[in-house]
Formats: structure tokens, sequence, C-alpha cells
């Protein structure tokens, strides 16, 4: 009788097996998921960072253009408030165009541009600009020049630097 009533043997999956397979598989895609979408929302901050950098050394490149076809003095730099905002803008002319600079901020998209020239003092000894300025050594022939460039509620990016008048 014994032969007659032989066990099966159970080759297959039971019902519970499937489903801790199919929770395993669901925990895996959430988990992709969620790192596809944060890995488009560090891809998205990434790209305004970098436009906000190309339009703050597009600004820093407009001074520079600036500086070159004005007298510092007369209609350049120098003649400038100091302390006030400031826009580049290109002005299309058919004998010379060039970068003029305008009072307030610039709107390019989501972005606000402005740039601010303050004035700075350098020690006599050492020709070393000051952290800080100080009228009694007052180099009106260098700005410094200050890019901001924001967007978002706080999101922004600056840049500083100086220039020079070339001919002093």
């Amino acid at each position: 009788m014994n032969k007659i009533f032989k066990k099966i043997p159970n080759d297959g999956f039971s019902l519970v097996e499937i489903l801790v397979a199919i929770t395993i598989i669901v925990v895996a895609l959430v988990a992709l998921s969620g790192f596809n979408i944060y890995s488009i929302y560090i891809a998205s901050l990434t790209r305004e960072e970098l436009l906000a950098d190309h339009l703050a050394v597009e600004a820093m490149e407009a001074v520079r253009s600036f500086r070159n076809s004005t007298d510092w003095d007369t209609d350049g730099i120098g003649s400038l408030t100091v302390g006030d905002s400031y826009h580049p803008y290109f002005v299309i002319d058919t004998a010379s165009s060039s970068w003029q600079m305008a009072t307030g901020t610039d709107s390019i998209n989501q972005y606000e541009r402005s740039v601010v020239f303050d004035n700075v003092s350098r020690s006599t000894s050492t020709d070393d600009i000051h952290t800080n300025y100080d009228p009694l050594y007052d180099d009106p022939k260098t700005r410094k020049v200050s890019i901001n460039v924001s967007w978002g509620e706080n999101s922004s990016t600056t840049i500083i630097s100086y220039i020079t008048s070339w001919f002093q």
C-alpha cells in the first residue's frame, strides 16, 4: 500500500512566494523611481545655476567691453554712480556696435541681473586693494564690480571683480 500512495513532489510556487516576489519587485521599482525623480530635480537645479553663471559672466564681459569702448571719466565706468544698480545692454549700430550700461536691473526670463560699481582704495606702499573702502586712499581709476544674478525665491550667484582704466 505504501507504494500506491506516493507523495507527489511540490515543484511549483505557492501563492505566498509569488506575493513576496511581487512585493520585493514593487519596493525596488518605487525606490528607483524616487531616485529618478531626484535626479531630474538635481539636473533642473544644475541647469538653472549654469544659466545664471553664464548670465553673470556675460555681464562681466559686457563691463570689460564697455570699459574698453568708452572714456573712463567722461562716459565710461568712472562716470557711473557708485552703489547704483546697472545692467548691460547691446546697441546695434551700423557704424559700431557696443555694450552700454543702463540703470536698474535686467530681467531675462526668470533671472534678474544687476551690476553694481563701488569705489576702491589702495595701499600707497604696496599698491594692494583694501578690503574695506577708505576714502583717504581712493583709487579713482579702479572700481569693484559686483554682478548678481538671482532667480526663484532664494537662489542667486554673484561675481566680484576689480576693473581699472587702461589709460591713467
